[in-house]
């Protein structure tokens, strides 16, 4: 009864500790044991056996039979990691055996075996002298064993035969060392331990297989509990340390907002803001500049802003009625500011300089307007009225279709025509002055059509700013 609370209370302690803590797994693993066995029942036997009045089937005993001291085998081990300390499941098979020889009147032998299995269970706290490549764990194990006893006389070629089955638990003090020779999922260990069995065993049921008989009081000291001390060489594996290949993740990367492009566009003379300015801008791929943004300033408002994504290459023109155009490339990075800032300053038409007015349109061989051509003459009356000293010529142009003088008359005509709409939305006529060359200065081939239509225009010259 009392050994029955000692384990019930054993068992009350170990599982106390694995709910009362963080459960981890440690180790798998097994090994190889040694021992010795201090089986005193059975080698009392041994004493009593080795006497020279020992006599079976007429023949003498002549070599005395060994101890069983020795046994040995493998060990498996399975541990959990609860706080501090290890929950340790093992289960070592031990083995040894010995024999008796005899030579009169026949050599034959009296041979023994004996197995044992011992399941184990303890409970290891980790010493404060352990370190990353060597633990120290010492603490107590509750060990179940059963063993068997078998015998044999090799001269009748027998096999073993089973002599008696016997059970016992013991309370194992134990020391526990772990090697991390490497960083990985494998170390080795050792551990010595101190079996020290409770129960007594009698030894005695191996009488029937003997001739000799014995007194009682020679088969009194057959039944003992010995134990046995011994030290296990294992190799273990923690499954949960084994770095399998990580497959590459890219680190999440903060997605950067596009950026926010502004400016003003400005006269270079007078610092004022230039209005209806158009703005293009093109982004360079696979070679070449393609236009992807077209806007304007407002109504006398210089001011411009789009969104632009980074990680480009961008080419921004800006061009204005009256001034020179203006290109620039630039480059938008990680590293661009949000808010990117770019003004230009466009210098105005100087003295001499000749603009060619686009989309002027005239009926066919006439000198009267077309309304498509109002916009376009807007313009013209939108910087004229902006540069009050300034003084133009209103040149017209025509292919070489047609004789001279009427091509030099039409050319004049239409260049009055265009004087006429500005004059008539308020430009002092003393400010401009009509003139018409004809066919005299072509600028491109007048053997095509596509070189005629470009011959046919208008232009104005700075004359006065």
């Amino acid at each position: 009864m009392e050994s029955k609370k000692i384990i019930l209370i054993f068992f009350i302690f170990i599982f106390g500790c694995s709910f009362s803590q963080d459960i981890e797994f440690k180790y798998l693993g097994g090994g190889y044991n040694l021992s010795y066995s201090a089986l005193r029942g059975f080698n009392r036997f041994v004493d009593i056996y080795n006497k020279d009045s020992v006599k079976i089937g007429g023949s003498i005993l002549d070599e005395k039979m060994d101890y069983l001291t020795t046994p040995t085998g493998k060990n498996l081990a399975f541990g959990l990691s609860i706080g501090d300390g290890i929950l340790d499941i093992s289960y070592t098979k031990r083995r040894d055996e010995c024999s008796g020889h005899y030579s009169i009147p026949e050599e034959h032998s009296r041979d023994f075996l004996y197995k044992t299995g011992t399941l184990g269970f303890g409970y290891l706290l980790r010493s404060d002298a352990s370190g990353s490549k060597l633990e120290l764990y010492y603490g107590l194990h509750l060990d179940f064993s059963r063993g068997k006893l078998f015998t044999m006389l090799t001269n009748l070629n027998d096999d073993w035969v089973s002599v008696m089955t016997f059970g016992n638990f013991a309370f194992t003090p134990c020391a526990q060392i772990f090697f991390h020779p490497f960083n990985g999922p494998v170390f080795f260990g050792a551990r010595a331990y101190w079996q020290m069995n409770w129960g007594k065993v009698d030894f005695s049921p191996i009488h029937p297989h003997f001739d000799y008989t014995y007194a009682a009081d020679v088969t009194k000291p057959l039944k003992s509990s010995g134990g046995n001390i011994g030290i296990m060489f294992q190799v273990f594996v923690n499954p949960f340390k084994i770095k399998l290949p990580e497959r590459k993740i890219e680190p999440d990367v903060p997605v950067l907002a596009d950026v926010n492009l502004s400016g003003l566009v400005k006269d270079a003379g007078t610092n004022a803001e230039i209005g209806e300015a158009t703005i293009k801008i093109e982004k360079f791929h696979e070679g070449q500049y393609i236009e992807i943004i077209s806007t304007k300033t407002g109504t006398g408002v210089g001011s411009y802003e789009v969104t632009l994504p980074r990680n480009a290459r961008y080419r921004i023109s800006v061009e204005a009625f009256g001034y020179d155009k203006k290109s620039e490339e630039f480059e938008l990075n990680d590293y661009s500011p949000q808010d990117y800032k770019k003004d230009f300053l466009l210098p105005k038409f100087q003295v001499g300089q000749t603009i060619v007015l686009k989309n002027i349109y005239f009926k066919k061989a006439s000198a009267e307007l077309l309304s498509e051509s109002y916009p376009e003459l807007d313009k013209l009356y939108k910087f004229m009225n902006m540069s009050p000293t300034c003084e133009i010529e209103i040149a017209g142009h025509t292919s070489s279709e047609g004789n001279d003088d009427y091509n030099l008359k039409l050319s004049q005509d239409r260049a009055q025509s265009v004087v006429n709409y500005l004059k008539g939305k308020g430009i002092a006529d003393n400010r401009m002055v009509p003139r018409g060359y004809g066919e005299k200065m072509p600028i491109a081939d007048n053997d095509t059509e596509e070189g005629k239509e470009l011959n046919r225009r208008v232009e104005f010259k700075i004359l006065k700013q």
